[in-house]
């Protein structure tokens, strides 16, 4: 057999081993296992994953075959220590053991029993820093974690960790190992000379960001990284793995400070840093306040590009303020800037900034409703729609404020608050009737056609699952209820109403009897 047959045979096999193996000719596969080790001179990478799987406890295999397994791995070990450190520690298989307590890490297990065999000079002499720090790398973390935790710090090693490092494609780069060994060092001094080093290296100094988080850090260590996280933006999230938390009250204010003058993601990485500090300690709120209000109010970081996660942070530290603060300048800096997102056609968060509207108007409404309610006077189109939307999910309105306001600004006021005031109720024995504002609205400007057309497109408005029909039918019992109102233009708009809805009604009644569908 040749070696591209081999391996042609070798794709088959996987691809049914596993079933072939549980519920097939399980001494077919190992005859078939046996003669690809001859031609190859090695069990091939995928191979040697499923005899692991095999012997991992998940399936229902015979301990002689675990063993004989176990053996037949052992005996096709990697005798080199190249082969050892592709087979251990970068391309090591996946291998959950289960055992009483769970599941075991024999892969790292394995990974970490060779980092205490080995040693640096053969690292090094290897050429093995190379492909222990690019592409994919499965244990080398724990291997670096391990090798680092036995030696300690090593000045000419991390040189040339760092060196070789450098020497490899950024695109390609994998700092597992040098992360690995700097944590297993777990020395402050070592680690800090260790960043200088990867800050030397234009294609290295992202990753020196990233080696922050093992650090006791101190606000110098920050400051550091200014030209990298200005070259490179997005490198400012790895900060959050930093506890800068743990610095003194002057130099955490001063750090966030300067995490603001990044730009918009320094903005969301100083509040998530403030979110941080408070979820560890909540008693340092008080101490925080004055630099988190700074940070609320300093941009309309809302509109900021950034996660939903982030965002929500953001929302709940700035409605504490307001709540506990009742601070109406904040109310109204806020609801100003949430407005403004409106304004973009593919604003995000839509939910996140309808609740903080909705929270505000409970906690500010005097200061927080003049602002929205000239929006919706004299805002363009889209704002004004998205405005409503929110508006309608608000029910603790003052309807004595909302009508004085409808009165001082007709006729569009009274318009607006038809398209977005709850405008039906039901009773406990499922008694419908229009609410006591869309009654008054209907009772001083029912002549105005606008207004009828924005109660029309409430009436027709709605989502149901199964049958229209109940919902038609509670639509058309609030029209009949207008029949009789003292303004003549309501009484036609009820006829018509009327009207719509018993012709919806009989197109139902067509629909459910030709499908056989019923009323659900």
């Amino acid at each position: 057999m040749s070696k591209e047959t081999a391996q042609q045979a070798g794709e088959i096999l996987i691809r049914k081993f596993r079933d072939q193996f549980l519920h097939g000719n399980k001494e077919a596969i190992y005859t078939a296992v046996s003669e690809l080790i001859k031609v190859q001179g090695k069990i091939d990478q995928e191979l040697r994953q499923e005899f692991v799987n095999l012997a991992s406890n998940r399936w229902p295999v015979a301990e002689e075959d675990i063993e004989r397994i176990s053996a037949i791995l052992s005996e096709h070990d990697g005798k080199s220590p190249m082969e050892q450190l592709s087979l251990y520690v970068i391309m090591a298989p996946y291998e959950l053991v289960k055992t009483n307590n769970g599941y075991q890490d024999k892969s790292e297990e394995k990974a970490r029993r060779f980092a205490r065999e080995i040693n640096l000079n053969t690292l090094v002499s290897e050429n093995a820093l190379t492909i222990l720090q690019s592409g994919e790398q499965r244990q080398t973390y724990n291997f670096g974690e391990e090798i680092g935790r036995i030696s300690g710090p090593s000045i000419d090693f991390i040189k040339a960790v760092v060196q070789s490092l450098a020497d490899i494609e950024e695109q390609k780069q994998n700092p597992a190992f040098v992360l690995g060994f700097l944590a297993g060092t777990a020395d402050d001094t070592f680690i800090r000379e260790t960043i200088d080093l990867l800050l030397q290296h234009h294609n290295t100094e992202r990753h020196a960001v990233r080696a922050g988080r093992y650090l006791k850090v101190m606000l110098t260590d920050l400051l550091k990284y200014e030209n990298v996280l200005l070259r490179s933006p997005e490198t400012i999230q790895n900060l959050q793995y930093i506890h800068a938390e743990a610095l003194p009250l002057n130099e955490f204010e001063s750090y966030i400070r300067w995490l603001v003058k990044l730009g918009e993601q320094g903005y969301w990485q100083a509040l998530d840093t403030i979110h941080l500090a408070l979820y560890r300690n909540e008693e340092r709120w008080h101490e925080l306040k004055a630099i988190v209000r700074e940070l609320v109010s300093g941009a309309n970081i809302i509109s900021f590009d950034a996660g939903v996660l982030i965002k929500h942070t953001y929302e709940t530290i700035a409605l504490r303020l307001v709540k506990e603060d009742n601070d109406s300048v904040l109310s109204a800096y806020l609801a100003e800037g949430a407005v403004q997102t409106f304004s973009s056609h593919f604003f995000r968060s839509e939910s996140l900034i309808e609740n903080l509207l909705v929270n505000l108007l409970e906690y500010q409404w005097d200061t927080v409703w003049p602002i929205l309610g000239h929006y919706l006077l004299e805002g363009d189109i889209q704002i004004a729609d998205q405005l409503i939307e929110v508006l309608k999910s608000f029910r603790r309105y003052d309807e004595e404020k909302l009508l004085q306001w409808a009165q001082e600004n007709k006729p569009e006021g009274p318009r607006r608050l038809a398209a977005f005031v709850e405008f039906e109720r039901s009773d406990e024995e499922g008694n419908v009737t229009l609410t006591p504002i869309i009654i008054s609205l209907l009772n001083f400007y029912g002549a105005d056609e606008r207004l009828l057309s924005e109660l029309s497109s409430r009436l027709h408005t709605f989502s149901s699952v199964g049958s229209a029909m109940p919902i038609f039918e509670r639509r058309k019992r609030l029209a009949e209820s207008l029949l009789t109102h003292p303004v003549d233009e309501v009484k036609d708009f009820a006829k018509r109403e009327i009207g719509y809805f018993e012709n919806d009604i009989e197109r139902e009644k067509r629909f459910i009897e030709n499908f056989g569908l019923g009323e659900f």
